[in-house]
């Protein structure tokens, strides 16, 4: 709110400026990101105001006054540098200041004065920080001045007569716009202002720095950006730039042609980049190079137009620059590829393209025979191997195809077919052109993308897979042909799938098969005419690995559409590879290969997993170790209702079922794993099928408890409690694991007292499934874990147990337990005992056996207790207990009012009372 005054304040009383503008300054130290990102915006608004101040002013008195003015504009520009590149800085941040840098070079760089900006420049009172603002300084009244000693003026224009360049081109008041909510000059002001000279600090000298320094900063920052938002923004102000301010345009152009090199050639100071990230980069690049080529002055400068086309060539806009010059009605310019470059564009590139002109004028020259048709072809060194390409297929080549035509089918069959002087010129001019170009280079792609005819068998001559700076190019072409050229689609698939399914142990070999399996998965599954090929493949991996009877080669799912496998040595290689695998001898890497691709395919088509659950008892021991530690990822990224049906149809269906049980169990813990329940935000727990089903089938059909395990935490409280019973009565690891599963859910579907309190209510007869043992063996388990069943949680229980009728058999024996795990409660275990009596417990032998050992174990606070038993009883505790005589007569008669009668005469302590009277 008070930055806001602040600029309404500057805006509506220039004057105030001088003591406003210290105070909006100070507060870009400020660490809040939204008090900093609207202080720029503040001080970018105020910047016409206050040169249209330091223009007016002559008096030197005045004028030396307004110096401090003048630099506070300069230390605007030095903040919004320092936050540009500040680490800490947000990007909303480093916006605004991209945006007061631009504003900044719109200032100080003026136009020609027949010349005004190309761009829409919106109506008056536009904003001056905006893209499409044209605003200038000569704009402004009484720029007159501003001229150098021979009336020429480059910092800001003069027109004729003293006037402004606005005022002599008819433009009154500025001309082009200003600030947002900032008047155009008024008559009244600009009478004010007059003729007067300016401020001697706005000299051209001191202008042109000051742009200079703002432009270097944005060129720089642009080509190391410090996120992929600045670089997007930056990327927007440059072209702004270049199509508002012609003299920019050629320097600018140079900068983003630079741009596209480094987003090509991922240079390290953009390598932090996401690749996603880049790609948005060079689209958005793309864009403002189409636009900035459209407009007038880009292509009446011959330059200016061929460093646009080059680029956008590079970033594989053939088609929209051959578009856009079509409908211009002329031709797009050819490719720089000799003679002086920009002093901004990369040594490397540079390199490179002549690297590509010297090998196309090589290549043909050894290839062709100086037929008028290749020298047509070659004449112009600008048009590069393309030309050479076509001249030479029209003429020699036309007839023949790529893939699955006359000449592939004569290839197939053993036909001998002569070479056509196009295939002479391509295996020659070919490979040169590849070595030429840089490893990374889109330009490599673009080449065999551009070719009129390439022949499947070249593939491998001409794309490398070796090597840290091929492979990854490599895999591009390959992407790139199988999806642009179909007759080369399933050779490319091919040999995709080969690298997606190699095996390797160094970190660059499993990083490089990584990117095949993506490449593959993510981009060609997609296409309905791969889909089949690949899921046939996957599928035929699956099968070599779990030992199903298959006789076919793992591509043989996939023959048809030029997939079968012609190559020899390819089928010796698979042929060893199913050998080895059926003599048993394991290799972890060749086994992690052929999953990968596998798991990536089902992770896009779940229903593939059903192979893998019916025939996973048949892998070898190796096999099934690398498959149970890698399923589980496929789980979030498969459809839980999906994946869910799956897992009950399995148990459900296959039988037996052990020998797929480690998978299975590892897909239901991934599940459950990927669930945490309590921890906001929480993610989805299991589909209620998936659980319900489960439980209902381990305690029903499959009478395996295994699998309900990692379930349990999320079944309903009704569920819980009918399950189990029959988890409890099975094998004992398996009790002990649901009872651990319950214990620690968070929340648990069951509290700990209520989990013990449900263990007591059970019959221990056996009738619902359940021993006498288990439930014993089931009410140790819980009470061992203290961590859950604390005091307070044991205390709860008993009290909740104790008023059951009738009294569970097995809850003496539970408080015995509690008193060795919480001595801490024997006070509290004695009001039981209390309570028990009332009950009669001597009435069930097994519990009253059980009612004498707790007093033995709560002695000495069971004294009372004993005491509060009828006769008979007591003395049967001392027939039993002989040595607890003395203490109860010692005890009781120290309390003889709280013993009864009966129980006095029976521990004689009337006789000894009248002992101690004598």
């Amino acid at each position: 709110m008070a930055l806001a005054l602040v600029e309404d304040a500057g805006r509506s009383c220039p004057s105030t400026i001088p003591e406003l503008l210290p105070a909006l300054l100070t507060r870009l130290s400020d660490e809040s990101a939204p008090t900093l990102k609207r202080a720029l915006a503040a001080a970018t608004s105020l910047l016409r105001p206050t040169l249209v101040l330091l223009l007016a002013e002559k008096d030197e008195a005045a004028a030396k006054a307004l110096e401090p003015t003048w630099g506070h504009l300069r230390k605007l520009r030095e903040t919004a540098g320092t936050l540009l590149n500040a680490a800490s800085a947000a990007d909303s941040v480093r916006t605004a200041a991209v945006k007061a840098c631009e504003a900044l070079v719109l200032a100080y760089t003026d136009e020609p004065e027949d010349e005004g900006t190309e761009s829409a420049e919106g109506p008056p009172g536009a904003d001056v920080t905006s893209g499409g603002s044209g605003w200038r300084l000569s704009a402004l009244p009484a720029a007159a001045a501003l001229e150098d000693g021979n009336g020429a003026n480059r910092g800001v224009h003069v027109g004729e007569g003293g006037t402004s360049g606005a005022e002599s081109s008819g433009n009154e008041g500025g001309g082009e716009t200003g600030s947002e909510g900032a008047a155009a000059i008024t008559a009244s002001e600009e009478s004010k202002l007059g003729k007067r000279p300016p401020h001697p600090l706005l000299e051209r000298a001191a202008l042109e720095a000051e742009g200079e320094a703002t432009l270097t900063l944005l060129e720089t920052t642009l080509l190391a950006p410090p996120s992929a938002t600045v670089l997007l923004v930056l990327l927007t102000s440059i072209a702004a730039l270049a199509r508002q301010r012609r003299v920019l345009l050629q320097r600018l152009s140079r900068t983003l042609a630079a741009l596209s090199r480094a987003l090509l050639e991922r240079a390290a100071s953009l390598a932090a980049l996401p690749s996603h990230q880049v790609a948005n980069a060079q689209q958005s690049l793309r864009a403002a190079l189409l636009t900035l080529l459209k407009t007038t002055r880009a292509r009446e400068d011959r330059a200016v137009e061929e460093e646009l086309a080059t680029a956008l060539r590079h970033l594989g806009a053939n088609e929209q620059l051959k578009h856009l010059y079509k409908l211009m009605g002329t031709e797009p310019p050819p490719l720089l590829g000799g003679g002086e470059r920009g002093a901004s564009e990369s040594a490397v590139s540079g390199a490179g393209s002549s690297a590509v002109s010297g090998a196309v004028s090589s290549a043909v020259s050894s290839a062709a025979d100086g037929s008028g048709s290749t020298k047509r072809a070659t004449a112009d060194g600008t048009e590069g191997g393309d030309s050479a390409f076509a001249a030479e297929f029209a003429e020699h080549g036309s007839g023949a195809t790529e893939v699955g035509g006359a000449q592939g089918g004569a290839a197939k069959t053993g036909e001998t077919a002569s070479p056509s002087r196009y295939d002479v010129l391509a295996m020659s001019l070919l490979p040169r052109l590849r070595r030429a170009l840089p490893p990374n280079a889109r330009a490599a792609v673009q080449v065999l993308l551009d070719v009129p005819k390439l022949m499947s068998e070249w593939l491998s001559k001409l794309i490398e897979l070796e090597g840290e700076e091929m492979w990854r190019p490599g895999l591009a072409a390959y992407r790139e042909l199988a999806m642009q050229r179909d007759a080369l689609g399933p050779a490319c698939l091919r040999a995709l799938l080969q690298v997606a399914t190699s095996a390797g142990e160094s970190a660059g070999e499993a990083e490089r098969r990584a990117h095949a399996v993506k490449i593959v998965t993510a981009q060609l599954l997609p296409l309905p005419r791969f889909a089949s090929l690949i899921g046939g493949f996957a599928e035929a991996q699956l099968r070599r690995l779990v030992g199903a009877s298959t006789t076919a080669h793992p591509t043989a799912s996939c023959v048809g559409d030029g997939m079968d496998v012609s190559s020899d040595g390819e089928m010796a290689e698979d042929s060893w590879a199913i050998k080895s695998h059926q003599e048993g001898e394991e290799n972890e890497d060749i086994l992690t290969a052929h999953v990968q691709l596998y798991l990536a395919v089902v992770a896009k088509e779940p229903a593939r997993l059903w192979p893998l659950l019916a025939h996973f008892g048949g892998a070898s021991a190796g096999a099934q170790a690398v498959l149970v530690r890698n399923a589980p990822l496929l789980v979030p990224h498969i459809d839980p209702v999906e994946l869910a049906s799956l897992l009950v149809r399995a148990m459900r269906e296959i039988r037996p079922l052990d020998p797929s049980a480690p998978l299975i169990l590892a897909l239901l813990t991934a599940v459950a794993a990927g669930s945490p329940t309590g921890s906001p935000p929480a993610p989805p727990a299991p589909p209620a099928a998936l659980v319900e089903g489960t439980l209902e089938l381990c305690c029903t059909e499959l009478r395996d408890g295994r699998y309900a395990v990692p379930l349990l935490p999320f079944a309903p409280r009704p569920l819980v409690e009918s399950v189990l019973p029959r988890l409890l009565g099975m094998a004992p690891e398996t009790a002990s694991a649901a009872l651990a599963a319950l214990m620690h859910a968070k929340p648990p579907p069951l509290p700990p007292a209520h989990l013990l309190l449900l263990l007591h209510q059970l019959p221990s007869d056996g009738s619902a499934g359940v021993s006498l043992k288990q439930l014993i063996d089931g009410v140790q388990a819980c009470l061992a874990e203290k961590s859950v069943f604390t005091m307070q949680v044991v205390a709860d229980a008993l009290q909740l147990i104790v008023h059951l009728d009738p009294l569970p058999l097995i809850f003496m024996r539970t408080t015995i337990q509690a008193l060795l795990y919480h001595p801490l409660l024997a006070q509290f275990t004695m009001g039981l005992l209390h309570h028990l009596i009332s009950r009669q417990i001597w009435t069930s032998p097994r519990l009253w056996t059980g009612f004498v050992k707790c007093c033995q174990q709560g002695m000495p606070h069971s004294l009372p207790v004993m005491l509060a038993l009828p006769a008979p009883q007591l003395l049967e505790i001392i027939e039993q207990q002989p040595e607890l005589r003395p203490m109860l007569i010692s005890y009781g008669a120290m309390h003889l009012s709280e013993v009864d009668d009966d129980v006095k005469e029976a521990l004689g302590l009337t006789e000894e009372e009248e002992v101690l009277d004598i």
